[in-house]
């Protein structure tokens, strides 16, 4: 199954736009693909937003 990150070009990002259009595209006309890929992020994000605290420049209130 592929997934949002086929429409990631490091070399060139799309745009806000770009992929937002991507992505109601795919809601529109796979919206079980949609889901799937959605869920697939919400269960991601808390390991996302763990490394995004543990690398920011700013260390959390309780920890300055």
């Amino acid at each position: 199954m592929q997934d949002l990150s086929q429409f990631i070009n490091p070399q060139k990002p799309p745009s806000e736009d770009e992929l937002r259009e991507a992505i109601v595209k795919m809601a529109r006309t796979e919206p079980a693909k949609y889901m799937a890929t959605w869920r697939k992020a919400m269960m991601l994000s808390n390991h996302w937003n763990f490394w995004a605290r543990a690398y920011s420049a700013t260390p959390p209130i309780g920890l300055r």
